[in-house]
């Protein structure tokens, strides 16, 4: 039996019963279910975002009748309120996974938060996220394991924090090195600033595990954005 009382056993049960009423594409399905008709070419960065180098079925709005009051905001840390804090403590980190691939200008969709943080930072950020933000976290403050799931709410983070990884090509990416490489954004409307790495390293990270339909996707979507930011070049 499962219980209930923990954010993450909530937001199980409440992405479960989304899925139910609306499909997996509300939180994620397949890529076939995530891919948006305009095509990548059609698909220009958030308008609000600015980068500078480091290196068709309508449904009706969800009635909060169906949806279980655990739902509700329950002090949710946001996104960007939670980069803030990173930038404020001088954290270090890297926007990784889906959303970075977004943030190139890539139609696709994730509901989740990924984060590469500089492991030196490991013990402050996750005392920040327990202590400080009442995140709930997948293991003590003080796990010696390099990934750690967060929640805030119905938001989940997944915490990264390797030194470096391998991929199944033998490339190795540090932690460092990719940090330098990154690029960032910068968001007008939110007045905050974060760090992605580049794409050429994001193409990198794709490749950790054997390849699949949405890693294969989301390589093509980086090499179109690669070109076309040659050619806005010239």
């Amino acid at each position: 039996m499962i219980e209930y009382g923990s954010r993450r056993a909530r937001w199980l049960r409440d992405k479960s019963l989304i899925q139910s009423l609306f499909g997996k594409s509300l939180l994620g399905g397949d890529a076939k279910s995530r891919r948006i008709s305009s095509g990548f070419l059609n698909s220009p960065l958030p308008k609000d975002f600015n980068i500078s180098s480091g290196n068709g079925m309508k449904s009706k709005p969800l009635s909060l009748s169906f949806v279980s009051r655990d739902m509700k905001a329950e002090n949710e840390v946001s996104f960007f309120d939670l980069i803030r804090k990173f930038n404020d403590q001088r954290i270090r980190y890297l926007i990784i996974g889906r959303r970075a691939i977004i943030l190139y200008g890539g139609p696709v969709l994730t509901g989740d938060y990924d984060l590469w943080i500089d492991p030196i930072d490991k013990k402050r950020t996750l005392a920040l996220l327990e202590d400080k933000l009442d995140f709930e976290l997948s293991s003590p403050a003080d796990t010696r394991r390099p990934i750690v799931t967060a929640f805030s709410g119905m938001r989940r983070y997944d915490l990264f924090f390797h030194r470096s990884v391998r991929n199944i090509e033998r490339e190795t990416i540090e932690f460092e090195k990719c940090f330098e490489r990154s690029t960032l954004f910068e968001s007008a409307a939110e007045g905050v600033s974060f760090r992605v790495p580049s794409i050429d390293d994001l193409i990198r990270l794709k490749k950790i595990r054997p390849a699949n339909a949405k890693d294969e996707q989301d390589i093509e979507y980086l090499l179109k954005a690669k070109q076309l930011i040659k050619r806005k070049k010239l």
